[in-house]
C-alpha cells in the first residue's frame, strides 16, 4: 500500500462515524466534520479526543478532533476514542450538558456511555468512578461492544494500523494510579491516606498491615 497519509484516516474516521451512528445512535447523530491534529504540547496527558460544538472553521459546524496520540497502531482504540466523543455529540444535540466547568465527565455522561456498550473501570471509589478528579472521563469498549464491531464494521485495517510517534513515545504522568490504605485496627479505622505507589505499610500500634481499599 502507499504511504498512509492524514487525510486517509479522516476519510476511514468519517465512514467509522457514519456506520457507529447506525449502529449506537439509532442514526440520530448529525454529520460533522472530523480531523486529526497533533497534541504535542499535551502528549504527557492522556488526551485522545475532543468534541467541539462550535469549531473555528468558517461554518462553526461541529467537529470531532482525534488527537494523534491515540494512533498507536490498534484500530479499536481510535474506535473507542471516536465512541467516546460521539457520546459527547449526543449529549449536546439533546441539550444535555455532560461535562462540568472542570472537565469532569459527570453521570449524564456515563449513563449514555454504558448504554451504548462503553465500559467505566473500576477504581479505589468503587464501581464506575474514576480516581483521577476527571470523573466518568475514562472509558473502554466492552466485550459485548466488541463483538458486534468485529463483526459489523468495514474499515481499511491497514490504515486504521497507523503509528503515530506521539503515541509511541506516550508516557503517562499526569493520571498516576493512586492507592488508598487503611489500617484494620479499632483505633485507627478511620485513618485513611492516599498515594500514587503501591507500599507494604505496617502499623505499629496493632501490629497489622495496612490494606488497600477496594
Amino acid at each position: 500500500m502507499n504511504e498512509i497519509k492524514i487525510d486517509d484516516i479522516i476519510l476511514e474516521l468519517t465512514s467509522l462515524h457514519r456506520q457507529l451512528n447506525h449502529l449506537l445512535f439509532n442514526n440520530e447523530l448529525k454529520e460533522l466534520k472530523i480531523n486529526v491534529a497533533d497534541n504535542i504540547r499535551s502528549k504527557n496527558k492522556l488526551t485522545k479526543g475532543h468534541f467541539e460544538p462550535r469549531s473555528k472553521w468558517e461554518d462553526e459546524d461541529m467537529q470531532i478532533i482525534i488527537w494523534t496520540l491515540s494512533l498507536n497502531g490498534d484500530p479499536f482504540y481510535v474506535i473507542e476514542v471516536l465512541i467516546h466523543e460521539m457520546v459527547h455529540q449526543w449529549n449536546y444535540q439533546n441539550n444535555i450538558k455532560d461535562v462540568e466547568n472542570n472537565g469532569r465527565h459527570n453521570k449524564k455522561f456515563r449513563d449514555v456511555a454504558i448504554k451504548v456498550g462503553l465500559s467505566i473501570p473500576k477504581t479505589i471509589r468503587g464501581e464506575g468512578i474514576n480516581d483521577h478528579g476527571k470523573g466518568f472521563n475514562r472509558t473502554s469498549i466492552s466485550k459485548d461492544l466488541m463483538k458486534i464491531l468485529e463483526k459489523e464494521l468495514d474499515f481499511n485495517r491497514e490504515v486504521m494500523q497507523f503509528k503515530h510517534q506521539y503515541a509511541l513515545d506516550y508516557e503517562p504522568k499526569s493520571y498516576n494510579k493512586r492507592f488508598s490504605y487503611y489500617c484494620a485496627c479499632d483505633y485507627y479505622k478511620n485513618v485513611k491516606f492516599t498515594i500514587s505507589k503501591k507500599l507494604n505499610i505496617l502499623c505499629k500500634d496493632c501490629n497489622v498491615t495496612f490494606k488497600i481499599e477496594q
